[in-house]
């Protein structure tokens, strides 16, 4: 007759433990009516006719339906940004899109991270920034980049124009 010595029981409980976690993983409840996405949809940012690294990329659908599911991505060094939905869905879904640009530096006394905005010194002082891609292309209202993404055309090139260079400085709005 066989035994389970401890170590045979232990490694069992083990597995059956590693076993439901891995089943838990990747099971993320997606929001409602969640519209299907195309891998490795991508836009790709020229400017001066070369590649711009660093730009934030806002796609606005033209179908009011997608509004809740924002898209966007930042470029690398080669100029392309991979898109993803809520920034954790990697693609997007199918559809028209305006596209914006924005690449804008700040001033020491303001640091971005992911958790939002650091300020650093006066809160009420003004910030000073430098953009580098026209305005006309950072605002929803204004750009003129219109891409179409599906299955048979996910990544497509944009050309932001001549590079500039234009100091700017904004008032904090804490609170309001």
């Amino acid at each position: 007759m066989k035994t389970f010595s401890f170590y045979h029981c232990s490694f069992t409980i083990l597995f059956i433990f590693v076993v439901v976690v891995m089943a838990g993983c990747g099971s993320e409840v997606k929001p409602e009516d969640f519209p299907d996405l195309i891998s490795g949809a991508s836009i790709s940012v020229i400017q001066d006719g070369k590649p711009l690294e660093g730009a934030a990329i806002s796609m606005i659908p033209f179908d009011s339906a997608l509004m809740r599911f924002p898209v966007t991505g930042i470029t690398d060094a080669s100029g392309i940004a991979k898109l993803s939905t809520y920034g954790k869905y990697t693609g997007c879904p199918a559809g028209k899109f305006k596209v914006v640009v924005k690449k804008r530096e700040y001033e020491a006394s303001k640091t971005i991270t992911a958790e939002g905005e650091t300020f650093q010194g006066d809160p009420n002082a003004e910030i000073k920034y430098v953009d580098y891609v026209a305005p006309s292309f950072g605002l929803s209202e204004k750009t003129t980049l219109e891409v179409e993404i599906s299955a048979d055309s996910a990544s497509h090139t944009v050309d932001v124009g001549k590079a500039v260079k234009l100091a700017g400085s904004d008032k904090p709005t804490f609170g309001e």
